[in-house]
Order: C-alpha cells, then sequence, then structure tokens
C-alpha cells in the first residue's frame, strides 16, 4: 500500500469510529451541544450555500443554516437520501472556487494529516 492509499484508508476508518461515536451518549451531547451553538451565531447570516465537511451523522447541523442549499461532503458512504450528499475525500474538494457562501468543518481537520 502506498502512503497515499494508507492515508486515506487511516482517514476513512477515523471518520466511520468518529460517526459511530457520536450515536453514543456523549457524542450526542456534544452534536446537540454544537447544533445550539450554531442556531445562535447563524442568526444574522445570510447566504445561498452552505457545505459542511463532515460525516453523516453531523447533518443535522446544517439545520442550525438559513440558506437555501446546504450540502454534507464526507468520505463516507451514506444511504440517506434526506441531505444532498457529495461522496469525496475531505482534502481533495471538488467544489469551484467562490461557489459555496459558508463552509462548517467541524472536528474536520483533526482527520486530516496536513490540513
Amino acid at each position: 500500500m502506498t502512503k497515499d492509499e494508507n492515508a486515506l484508508v487511516k482517514t476513512y476508518r477515523a471518520t466511520t469510529q468518529w460517526n459511530h461515536w457520536l450515536t453514543q451518549f456523549l457524542g450526542h451531547n456534544v452534536l446537540e451541544s454544537e447544533k445550539k451553538f450554531l442556531l445562535r451565531a447563524l442568526t444574522n447570516y445570510y447566504g445561498k450555500h452552505t457545505l459542511l465537511l463532515g460525516v453523516p451523522l453531523q447533518n443535522d447541523l446544517l439545520k442550525a443554516s438559513v440558506t437555501a442549499h446546504q450540502v454534507l461532503l464526507t468520505p463516507m458512504i451514506s444511504k440517506t437520501r434526506q441531505i444532498k450528499i457529495i461522496e469525496a475525500e475531505l482534502d481533495e474538494l471538488p467544489i469551484a472556487s467562490g461557489s459555496v457562501d459558508l463552509v462548517l468543518l467541524p472536528h474536520t481537520l483533526e482527520y486530516l494529516d496536513n490540513p
């Protein structure tokens, strides 16, 4: 396995574990606290497009944004169709420059070797 492939596997495992931890009691509490914080912090924010880089269970954080278009970018495959998802690596964003008004990175940089 090459160094790049090893890093991808490491990132995928870490994000999978993070997603699972969010289902636990403490993880759920962290998620709820972050959601409450974002609801207060984004009350006066206006824009059209919000991008959240994270795991599928963090999609509730997008509900704190009042923007019309909300997308989750995740390295994990998600079977839910309730939200718009872009499946991509967290350090290789397939997003055009200037096309997003707000980017949320909740605990995302922790999983990158070179944030």
